[in-house]
């Protein structure tokens, strides 16, 4: 059976109705001038001024006109508006603070975003020819996540990973992570935020780096933008001159914002790692040569370079070598086929590199990490135990000396 004219329903005009009624709606809240949206059909009627249709069923609504800024917004020619005497700056402290980092080879940042450090951000997001690389921003779900992948990086190639770290909640949320570093003598490179006009004081406070500093190894809060772009510099060798850790540069917001002029990235100075003297390395060179049976105790090392080169030297004098990879990175590989006690045990000349013995630093040329921290921990906290009481010494294996290796 056809269906009856009368009861259909044309698609087109209950969708046309629709829309004129929404548009009716929307125009009758908004309270702005209209157009007509739709002529009467018919002349039956009009209708009335809230949409609602007329004896004859027509619809005659008004709908608002767009305005300039709304053509502007659709044409994509929308600017901000003008303010009276805004300052526009046009070489800010955090451009120079990213290339600082930059130039020291830093290749990650990682952060939980947070208003401290905004400015400095938004240089590592723009600033440069190629914006976002090196370092790479990473965005983190939390201080402790940003640290803990910087703690990893360190690991495993022995040099700084940055971790930026909002105010005093962002310090006490990364501090786990931080003690964690600071007891696997790890680099790692911390920026705290500091935004003395935020909107919460209680993420300020007089001395931010208070809070770890019986766990870091070095920190600074500096005043200017001079005084910053050094204290980034000085805070990277603090971090990979040994005994390595983490370190933290208090960085105020508006020293990130302000204006750099003509202000100069002071020239960086690599640091001095302590080492043998040339008599004393001329000797170990005699020794292992002449040796019949030479033995090389591999402990931890720093850097990737370092385990490259004790390689090489097992390989050049015959020595057969322990390893303490299984207990932490960078020490010999134990699939070596020098890494074993060799045939025969009675070594003649034994070489330590940057071993521990007995849970103390047996090697290290210079003060321990502990003694260093010792020294900041004004509130006697007593984190400076680490390594078993972190008693250094001298020392090394039979018939031989004990150095500091790369």
């Amino acid at each position: 059976m056809a269906k009856s004219k009368k009861d259909s329903v044309n698609r087109r005009g209950f969708l046309k109705g629709a829309a004129a009624g929404a548009a009716a709606g929307a125009a009758a809240l908004a309270g702005v001038p209209a157009i007509e949206a739709q002529q009467p059909q018919g002349g039956a009627g009009r209708g009335n001024a809230n949409g609602r249709p007329d004896a004859g069923g027509n619809i005659n609504v008004a709908v608002p006109a767009p305005t300039p800024d709304q053509l502007s917004r659709d044409a994509g020619t929308a600017r901000p508006p003008a303010v009276a005497g805004a300052r526009a700056i046009t070489r800010a402290g955090s451009d120079l603070m990213v290339q600082v980092i930059r130039d020291l080879g830093v290749e990650y940042a990682a952060a939980n975003p947070g208003s401290s450090f905004e400015g400095l951000q938004e240089s590592f997001i723009n600033y440069g020819p190629v914006p976002n690389k090196t370092p790479e921003w990473i965005t983190a779900l939390h201080e402790e996540s940003s640290v803990t992948m910087a703690h990893g990086y360190g690991k495993a190639e022995g040099k700084p990973m940055l971790a930026v770290l909002h105010g005093t909640i962002g310090i006490q949320h990364a501090a786990m992570a931080i003690y964690q570093a600071y007891h696997g003598r790890v680099p790692v490179l911390m920026i705290a935020g500091l935004d003395n006009d935020g909107p919460v004081a209680q993420h300020n406070a007089v001395d931010l780096a208070g809070m770890v500093r019986s766990f870091t190894k070095w920190d600074a809060q500096p005043t200017s933008l001079p005084e910053a772009l050094t204290a980034l510099q000085r805070a990277y060798n603090e971090a990979v001159t040994p005994p390595q850790g983490p370190v933290m540069v208090v960085m105020n917001s508006r020293l990130q914002k302000m204006e750099a002029g003509n202000i100069e990235i002071p020239t960086y100075k690599p640091p001095v790692y302590p080492t043998v003297d040339a008599t004393q390395a001329k000797a170990i060179a005699t020794g292992l040569v002449n040796a019949q049976n030479p033995r090389i105790a591999v402990g931890r090392l720093r850097s990737p370079q370092g385990v490259k080169l004790a390689i090489e030297l097992a390989e050049l004098v015959g020595a057969t070598t322990s390893t303490t990879a299984t207990g932490g990175p960078m020490s010999f590989p134990q699939r070596h086929p020098l890494c074993g006690a060799g045939a025969d045990t009675a070594y003649d000349y034994t070489l330590t590199l940057e071993a521990q013995i007995n849970g103390a630093q047996a090697s290290l040329i210079g003060p321990s990490l502990s003694t260093i921290t010792a020294e900041r921990d004004v509130m006697r906290i007593g984190f400076g135990g680490i390594l078993g009481g972190g008693r250094g010494g001298r020392g090394g294996g039979a018939g031989g000396p004990s150095v500091d290796a790369e």
